[in-house]
């Protein structure tokens, strides 16, 4: 729906029609922006956050105050920021919004999460991983205990890869816990937990809790604190598959991380099977361009030993609505049993945290990332701009 053939006056028209050119989008969130003379509307498109539609300012508070509604928030406070959730039904399929405000300047910033709540549809294989790579992280989820983390920055695809190994791992004879902040997507078969800080049920508090209900395998949503490092680390430990997460932009980071909550190297090298670090690159539309290879890939591909031999570039057309690329995909970088993983814990120290802060660390994601710059799934700029720049 466009918002031209909106009635501007009406606030349940114009909130529909966001939604629903969001979903058209495939658009992971819609930034609702108040200014002093337009209400600005931006989408983020596969990690990229562009410009949609401006809206006149009159009718600031009344989208706001609708959005509020359906999210379940008191309409008359604006002072705080507040979070909410809603559920609607778009072209008969399900979805779930959820809904963060934050007063600023001119109103109320309003940023609405959209997930599709019908059955969770990636798998391992769909993910961008290499074969060799796949086949590591089968063998990882075929070990019956142990614990294995995914890192990556923020939307770099982490919940994704958690759904996914649990996606592989589900089957009846199986009993599969999660406890998630919060509940992004529904898995069947799969009993699905969230945390709740304001009574109390923290991270901490949901592992003790659902370590009692006899399962064999665990997610937990993110590892933020020695003490849920701890409880996660005894029970792989002690006979079961925890998956988790760590905010840390490479596999060596996350090591560093574990050892400085206090956990001991010999506790890690007994339970920790393996470190999965993961990052979102767009693919290029089919309107892609071959192009000369650059001096500066050249340089890198040699400094890393690999070659390069093809180089694509954006062009845009329609299809892509004239961005040039469709879609993200994966590159990773795993660390496991198989690769020095034991090694690595008990010879970390102080110069092994500075050399996560240079180009090191990135090796494997940006020989990954060369392989499909050479298939023309990619483009260096995009690689570079999800990387940085290697020196």
């Amino acid at each position: 729906m466009s918002l031209a053939t909106v009635d501007i006056h009406s606030p349940v028209a114009i909130v529909n029609a966001l939604l629903e050119r969001a979903v058209a989008a495939k658009a992971s969130d819609i930034h609702v922006e108040p200014g002093e003379h337009a209400l600005c509307i931006r989408m983020r498109v596969d990690g990229m956050l562009v410009h949609n539609s401006m809206l006149p300012a009159t009718i600031q508070h009344q989208v706001c105050s609708r959005i509020k509604v359906l999210a379940h928030l008191d309409t008359a406070e604006y002072r705080v920021p507040q979070d909410g959730k809603f559920s609607i039904h778009i072209n008969q399929k399900p979805y779930d919004i959820r809904v963060s405000t934050f007063p600023v300047l001119w109103g109320q910033k309003i940023v609405l999460r959209v997930l599709d709540r019908s059955t969770y549809h990636y798998s391992l294989e769909k993910l961008g991983f290499s074969q060799s790579q796949y086949e590591r992280v089968y063998d990882m989820l075929k070990i019956p205990s142990g614990l294995i983390l995914v890192c990556g920055p923020t939307g770099s695809g982490k919940t994704t890869l958690l759904y996914s190994m649990l996606k592989t791992l589900n089957a009846p004879e199986k009993h599969i816990i999660t406890l998630e902040d919060p509940i992004e997507y529904v898995l069947d078969g799969i009993t699905q937990g969230h945390i709740n800080t304001e009574v109390g049920f923290t991270f901490q508090e949901g592992i003790r809790c659902l370590l009692r209900h006899d399962p064999d395998i665990i997610m937990v949503g993110e590892i933020r604190d020695p003490e849920t490092a701890r409880i996660s680390l005894q029970a792989a430990l002690t006979g079961h598959l925890v998956l988790s997460t760590v905010h840390a932009h490479n596999v060596f980071l996350v090591i560093a991380r574990l050892l400085d909550m206090g956990l001991e190297p010999y506790l890690l090298t007994g339970a920790l099977q393996g470190v999965i670090a993961t990052h979102l690159v767009r693919t290029l539309c089919i309107c892609r361009k071959l192009v000369s290879i650059s001096p500066y890939m050249s340089y890198v591909a040699n400094k890393y030993d690999v070659k390069i031999e093809y180089e694509y570039e954006p062009i845009g057309c329609a299809e892509c609505n004239h961005t040039g690329y469709k879609g993200r995909t994966g590159i990773f970088d795993i660390l496991s049993q198989e690769n020095n993983l034991t090694n690595y814990i008990h010879s970390y120290n102080s110069r092994s945290a500075e050399s996560s802060n240079n180009n090191l660390p990135y090796k494997n994601l940006f020989i990954h990332a060369i392989s499909k710059i050479n298939q023309g799934i990619t483009s260096s700029q995009e690689v570079i701009r999800i990387l940085g720049m290697f020196e």
